[in-house]
């Protein structure tokens, strides 16, 4: 599905870490959906590389002209990357344009694997995720966070 059992595995568990790196660095409640998403980006790598191990070679990317897969990607794509690209907050706007970007290029060279190949650059995203996080990590807290 995606390049490989052992990189769907590898990118799982690196993306894994990644969650709980910032999983670590939640200052609140309302920062664990986002904290949460490269852990949700690591199960489904997980899946992924489960895919390879138990599917037969010949179904490795081969509904990729069915309709009924093209419309699921369509809408996957939509409600994943269109609201990351609307949201006010700088890094999930990077995230949905490194996961937009990721779409892009998956469909451009890889057509018959594209939503699995589109996962794995979603997954890499997680990068951005852990990069706010640790910002906010390092900023000082704000004003009325204190009093």
């Amino acid at each position: 599905m995606c390049f490989s059992p052992a990189a769907s595995f590898a990118t799982a568990g690196v993306t894994g870490l990644i969650g709980v790196l910032c999983l670590r660095r939640v200052r609140g409640p309302g920062d664990l959906p986002l904290a949460m998403v490269p852990l949700l980006f690591a199960a489904q790598q997980a899946i992924e590389g489960a895919l390879w191990l138990y599917l037969p070679n010949d179904a490795h990317g081969g509904a990729a002209g069915d309709t009924n897969t093209l419309m699921a990607g369509a809408a996957y794509l939509a409600a994943t990357v269109l609201p990351l690209v609307l949201s006010s907050r700088r890094p999930v706007l990077v995230l949905g344009a490194v996961t937009g970007i990721g779409c892009a290029i998956a469909y451009v060279f890889c057509w018959q694997p594209f939503l699995s190949v589109w996962c794995f650059f979603a997954a890499a995203g997680s990068v951005v995720i852990l990069t706010h996080f640790e910002l906010a990590h390092r900023a000082p807290p704000h004003p009325a966070a204190v009093s």
